[in-house]
């Protein structure tokens, strides 16, 4: 029987091989033999030598011949008992079949970097599991105290490695004798120097079962590959270290032919380069590296071609498109896309292919929420568009526009208000009118100015870009559909649910003729529909539409769409207003599972349901879970939003005024209440949520007779309440009687 251990250099093949003789010797009583890949033949007859077997000749000619003349000696003088030979790091089946007993008292151990197949059964090795390739590499530092001082930096470091035993055994070696180096800082190592760091190109001390460092490992399986493969191999390591699918592969080597497409994958599979994960590619990260590093030297004249090729390939496959199939597709290209950004600006690359994947990503990196990362591709862009004089100034307007959004998403008012400007100004100075580019811009610098709170100005902004698209592209035009929907949300804002009906419906006709019943921004559209409907106590309206919402939301196969957690968040609104704390409890967390699945970089809108689920649980007195969630929200807020955004100051309010005030813990209430009240009035100052922020933190005075600080608060509110609702509205007239009872009560 012959048992080959198979895997990637590194990964411990040969230790397993000692291994096992080191438990298994005393069921081989007939004897082991272990020949190195290098004189196999000498190394047989110098076995046969030193047992000292009767009727040696005097002469031997050093071939195969000799060695089986060994065998039989062997089998006669010792005939009981199973005898063990363990050929090490073989590189080829035929170099060591004419050495292979015939006899059944022979077993066979090979270790090797290549797949054989029959009759060869194979064991094949994978990389460790993380647990057990951070405890190997606790073990070496031999310092406890210092890796549970740096646990997120030992992981990474594992991970860095592809938790392969060889590169998990050098990184802890090093760190061993450095016992001043932070972990934190050797990632950074890693991270600049690659596969050059001296902890991974160092030669293995004699105590390790290792021979070489990891490149001269990979190195030997290099060397076993036809140019066609290295190519291919140097191709692959231009993907992001995670699956790769055949297609993307196929239409980046669109000039290949099938079959040698086919011979190359065959043969970096056949020597443990690559595996197959579910029907995709995978490469570990430190053979990408190694490969990445080829490309540096070896592969050089093909590195500039083949980037071209992979982002033609990533922008075919890469999709604007927001539906659930589309969606799953760019998640699983959205890493790849992220390295090929990289290289595009390593290597300076300008093509229509290169602009139009970046404005794939970053607008994809805005619907991800990864604002910055948008930010920095579109400002990349504005200057490709600016240096390439084939771009229409359109281009630099959309570019400019989309910088806007980003800022206002952040709740950086002044700072997208001023690029809105400049961009209004830019297009009235141009000799083109750009009338879509203006109207982009006017319905940007109408939302700025709604997330302030300026509702009047917001609403003249959007009426006048709702206007010129009406005008350009006529009255049942998706960016006229678009506005239509902002100003009915507007109006919902400003608590005019009757005429935010109307604009809503409008706009939900328009989308439903023009997308069909199951798009994304029909179900947009019916999200905020079905919460005016909450607000004018229509219950069974508003979950009727949002069962709706989610049933357009779901895909065929019944998955839903990452978007889907809104409407579930927007149900657990629903069913809090009922008093139905059971099912919203439900609702809040089935949304909040759907965030955590599809959002590893957390989503703004993850920490607003955390938020509300903590409300919800201030209401069942749960407050040491509310107090938790509040934390959890804030955390997320702050990280995407910063700590001044209105929408982190208003989570502020709630944490204080509903868990610590609800819990009379009257101080700590005060001190983030007061807290968020001043980021409200520096960012919103006329906005209604801070007029009713104002109110609750005079009952918190009022909880303290602290009574003179009530007062100016509730003229405040009022003075908000009337500029922005009116004298007439029912927050208006409430915050009054409570005025007028206050001054009755206490003066």
């Amino acid at each position: 029987m012959v048992v080959a251990i198979t895997g990637m250099g590194g990964i411990g093949k040969t230790e397993l091989a000692k291994q096992y003789v080191h438990r298994h010797h005393e069921d081989y009583t007939g004897g082991i033999w272990w020949l190195r890949s290098q004189g196999r033949v000498e190394q047989g007859l110098n076995y046969g030598q030193r047992m000292q077997l009767p009727g040696v000749p005097d002469t031997f000619q050093v071939n195969e011949d000799s060695v089986h003349w060994y065998y039989d000696r062997w089998l006669d003088e010792i005939p009981e008992g199973k005898r063990l030979l363990i050929f090490d790091n073989v590189v080829d089946y035929e170099e060591i079949e004419s050495l292979l007993p015939q006899d059944s008292r022979f077993s066979v151990l090979l270790t090797t970097r290549v797949k054989l197949n029959q009759p060869v059964q194979r064991l094949e090795l994978e990389t460790l599991k993380r647990a057990s390739a951070f405890s190997l590499l606790r073990k070496i530092v031999n310092d406890d105290a210092r890796i549970s001082k740096e646990v997120e930096s030992a992981k990474a470091l594992c991970d860095w490695v592809g938790l392969l035993p060889l590169g998990v055994e050098l990184i802890g070696r090093h760190l061993a004798s450095r016992p001043f180096l932070e972990l934190n800082k050797l990632l950074k190592r890693l991270d600049t120097q690659k596969l050059q760091t001296q902890a991974l190109n160092q030669v293995p001390p004699s105590e390790m079962p290792y021979k070489c460092n990891l490149e001269s490992a990979f190195e030997l399986s290099w060397q076993l590959l036809d140019d066609a493969a290295k190519q291919m191999g140097g191709l692959l390591s231009l993907f992001a270290p995670t699956v790769i699918a055949p297609e993307w592969v196929e239409t980046s080597l669109s000039n290949w032919h099938e079959e040698e497409q086919e011979s190359a994958i065959s043969d970096l599979m056949q020597c443990s380069l690559m595996t197959l994960e579910g029907g995709q590619y995978l490469l570990h990260n430190l053979i990408r590296e190694f490969f990445l590093a080829k490309l540096e030297s070896e592969l050089s004249q093909f590195k500039k071609s083949f980037i071209t090729r992979v982002v033609h390939a990533l922008n075919i496959f890469f999709s604007e498109s927001r539906n659930y199939k589309n969606w799953i597709l760019c998640n699983h290209l959205y890493p790849h896309v992220r390295a090929s950004c990289v290289l595009i600006r390593e290597q300076r690359l300008v093509s229509l292919e290169v602009m139009s994947l970046l404005s794939k990503l970053a607008h994809y990196s805005f619907e991800l929420a990864q604002y910055e990362e948008s930010r920095l591709i579109y400002w990349h862009l504005y200057f490709l568009y600016k240096t390439d004089s084939k771009n229409e100034e359109k281009r630099i307007i959309e570019c400019l526009n989309s910088l806007v959004e980003i800022f206002e998403a952040q709740g950086r008012y002044y700072k997208a208000e001023r690029f809105a400007n400049i961009v209004i100004q830019r297009i009235q100075k141009s000799s083109n009118q750009h009338p879509l580019g203006l109207a982009r811009s006017l319905y940007n610098l109408g939302m700025i100015y709604e997330g302030q709170g300026c509702y009047h100005q917001s609403e003249k902004c959007l009426s006048q870009a709702q206007a010129i698209q009406a005008q350009e592209l006529g009255l049942e035009g998706l960016d006229v559909a678009r506005t239509t929907h902002y100003i009915g949300k507007l109006k919902y804002l400003r608590n005019q649910y009757d005429k935010a009906e109307i604009d809503l419906v409008e706009a939900l006709n328009i989308r439903r003729k023009l997308l069909g019943i199951n798009d994304p921004d029909v179900a947009v559209t019916m999200d905020v529909l079905a919460s005016v409907y909450i607000e004018q106590g229509r219950y069974d309206e508003a979950e009727e539409q949002l069962q709706k919402v989610l049933e357009i939301r779901k895909s065929t196969n019944g998955i839903e769409h990452p978007y889907a957690a809104r409407s579930w968040n927007s149900l657990g609104v629903l069913y809090y207003r009922q008093n139905e704390y059971s099912r919203a409890e439900k609702a809040y967390k089935k949304s909040i599972e759907i965030w955590k699945k599809y959002f590893n970089e957390k989503h703004p809108e993850e920490g607003v349901t955390l938020s509300n689920f903590a409300a919800l649980l201030c209401c069942l007195a749960r407050f040491e879970e509310a107090e938790y969630w509040y934390q959890e929200s804030l955390k997320i807020i702050e990280r995407k939003l910063g700590r001044e955004h209105p929408v982190t100051a208003l989570i502020l309010f709630n944490f204080g005024f509903n868990c610590f005030f609800g819990q009379q813990r009257f101080s700590e209430a005060e001190s983030k209440c007061v807290e968020a009240v001043h980021t409200l009035r520096r960012k919103t100052p006329f906005y209604p949520s801070l007029a009713k922020s104002l109110c609750c933190l005079a009952d918190v005075y009022l909880a303290q007779d602290n009574l003179l600080k009530i007062q100016p608060l509730y003229w405040e509110a009022i003075e908000i309440y009337e500029r922005t609702l009116g004298k007439d509205a029912p927050e208006t007239i409430e915050t009054r009687e409570l005025y007028i009872w206050f001054v009755s009560q206490f003066e």
